[in-house]
């Protein structure tokens, strides 16, 4: 790699000084009811977002955009980009971006934000004197715990989810939590119906748990046949269980969690929140992260090259692969120094491209990015579906098959 290269590798541009400046600003902007102004955006970041609240032009201009919460949420929401150790980890969970809690409440200022993603009032959160624990999402009162939230390498999702999950049901179990919650439920008018399941819903409160990882342990639980919630809130006991056995061995598993956009927002993405002609290629934020990826698949093959008896197999699975694709293929391209035309990086023009047989310099780079990639690489068969189940999981365009599957599941069950 060139010397003009390296210098455009992407640094981490959320070290532990700049987030213990940002914490501490976070931390006075909640205590001061008339600043507004804070961001936990980088000043990189903003460069390629569109985060004026109000339109600059139009009929509307001078109102409020159509995607203000999603505006704020960015602004006020504590990012979160990495959990698990990068470097070593055998599995991992590659998403689009971190989503608020309760997107059924607007919220004007960052304090009611605050409030709204807790559950408190702010009273409550400053006077809680377990507010520094692991189960916390959006306030603490030290500086220095907003790093960790946003890069968390000691441990990993899955470990965090089930500690999460066991102060949840102290005294209790899921099981009774869920029985409690469907008999309020029936009760609800129909068309309140959904606001309340996502608001009070108490496997939503483990959403990695709730969303993703669960769907691993259906077959060992569940006979793998019933998806119900009941059937959730057992395995969600049994795995409270497993956590309070070997809690240890699970905070050790070689597990990462990804964010392609570490900025919260109610939605996906859309392209109005970046500036014209910008997108996620243009964050420094994920640009670090694709590197991150580009930085492990390089040394599994360097350890194929090395010695094709050592086995070094990192799995990663995408939610959203089209986005993150654009963003590899672009860092991929700097680390094999070509110049790529960006009109023809889309996934779609380049693999039209050579089916019709035609080789340019576009689909030679495929070529070699597949050939790297093809091995570790995974992406969801249903983008809104990110169960982690053998029939929602594909590897390019093919189904993953039984194998494959099993692999992922070792992953989690080593204990």
């Amino acid at each position: 790699m060139t010397e003009e290269m390296q210098k455009e590798t992407p640094k981490n541009i959320f070290d532990d000084d700049y987030m213990k400046i940002k914490g501490q600003k976070y931390i006075n902007a909640i205590s001061d009811s008339d600043n507004d102004n804070f961001s936990w955006v980088s000043d990189a970041d903003k460069k390629v977002l569109n985060l004026e609240e109000l339109n600059t032009s139009g009929k509307n201009k001078g109102e409020l955009r159509s995607n203000i919460n999603d505006i704020r949420s960015i602004n006020w929401g504590i990012p979160n980009m990495i959990i698990g150790d990068y470097k070593t980890a055998k599995f991992y969970l590659c998403l689009l971006n971190p989503r608020v809690q309760d997107a059924t409440k607007e919220a004007t200022n960052i304090q009611e934000y605050v409030e709204k993603e807790t559950g408190k009032a702010l009273k409550e959160i400053f006077d809680d004197e377990d507010q520094n624990n692991d189960c916390r999402d959006e306030y603490y009162s030290k500086k220095e715990d907003y790093s960790a939230h946003l890069i968390n390498v000691e441990t990993n999702a899955y470990y965090n989810e089930l500690k999460k999950l066991n102060h949840f049901v102290k005294g209790t179990t899921m099981k009774d939590e869920y029985d409690a919650f469907s008999k309020k439920y029936k009760n609800v008018k129909k068309d309140d119906k959904s606001d309340y399941e996502k608001k009070h819903n108490p496997l939503r409160k483990m959403y990695y748990l709730h969303t993703y990882y669960n769907y691993l342990f259906r077959d060992q639980y569940a006979d793998g046949k019933d998806t119900k919630g009941e059937v959730e809130a057992e395995i969600f006991d049994e795995l409270n269980q497993r956590y309070e056995k070997n809690g240890d061995k699970i905070s050790h598993l070689k597990i990462c969690d990804l964010e392609l956009f570490p900025y919260r927002t109610e939605g996906k993405p859309t392209g109005s929140l970046f500036k014209k002609g910008k997108s996620y290629k243009d964050l420094d934020s994920s640009k670090y992260v694709a590197n991150i990826i580009l930085d492990r698949v390089e040394k599994a093959n360097l350890t194929k090259e090395s010695d094709e008896t050592l086995e070094d197999n990192p799995i990663f699975v995408f939610r959203s692969y089209q986005d993150w694709f654009k963003v590899l293929l672009q860092e991929f391209a700097k680390r094999k120094e070509i110049k790529i035309d960006e009109k023809k990086t889309d996934k779609k023009n380049l693999e039209d491209e050579k089916n019709s047989g035609k080789k340019d310099l576009e689909d030679k780079l495929l070529e070699q990015y597949l050939e790297e990639t093809n091995d570790y690489f995974y992406e969801f068969s249903a983008p809104q579906n990110g169960s982690l189940s053998i029939n929602n999981i594909k590897k390019a365009t093919i189904k993953i098959n039984n194998s494959e599957y099993k692999n992922i599941k070792a992953i989690f069950n080593a204990q």
